[in-house]
């Protein structure tokens, strides 16, 4: 995904005298616009500031306290893109509660992403480009927990406007993207589109 993209958006956990103590938490959001023929594109953006500036990603950002993994990609579609992501409204507050812990339902959904749904989870773990070899926890700068969440857009007519901290964003043809070479294509990003579109139907 679009790991860099979302460390600018997350705060660092520790200052330094600390050692980091636990992981903190992302949301990648990975927007599809599904096409008459199958021929589906995927929302990405170019980065407009450090770290990553100038690389292409997925739209994303830090989770907020009291806030669902999929509230989270919502408001960072729109944020960051102008992007609506098409969801269900009452899912939002279908919850289920247990005395006073409040555990949200709205993971369960269909395959054709009628409502915004995590697929995938990965790990980024940062060293200081001089610890960069090392293993040595007290050397690690961040370690984050990114949820990937896929999603379609509401408006298939609606385009993207880069806002916050992306320089661009552009819808880009899937299969396109898989066959490309830029080197700007963040690591991994190909990897989660493949993943995306064997696991959902898109109508």
């Amino acid at each position: 995904m679009g790991f860099r993209s979302i460390l600018s958006k997350l705060p660092r956990v520790f200052t330094a005298s600390q050692v980091l103590q636990r992981p903190a938490v992302g949301v990648g959001v990975v927007i599809f616009r599904p096409q008459v023929g199958g021929n589906n594109q995927v929302l990405l953006i170019r980065r407009g500031k450090p770290p990553s500036k100038g690389m292409i990603s997925f739209p994303g950002g830090r989770q907020e306290l009291g806030e669902t993994v999929i509230e989270c990609a919502i408001r960072e579609a729109k944020e960051e893109c102008g992007i609506d992501l098409r969801h269900d409204p009452r899912l939002l507050r279908n919850v289920d509660r247990i005395g006073a812990t409040r555990v949200p339902r709205a993971f369960l959904k269909s395959r054709t992403l009628e409502h915004p749904i995590p697929f995938t989870a990965v790990d980024v773990m940062s060293m200081s480009e001089e610890d960069a070899r090392e293993t040595d926890l007290e050397k690690m700068l961040y370690h984050y927990a990114i949820i990937e969440v896929a999603a379609t857009v509401a408006d298939p007519g609606q385009e993207p406007i880069a806002a916050d901290d992306a320089d661009e964003a552009f819808w880009w043809d899937c299969d396109e993207f898989l066959k490309s070479d830029d080197p700007d294509i963040v690591p991994n990003l190909k990897h989660v589109v493949e993943t995306a579109l064997g696991t959902f139907e898109f109508n």
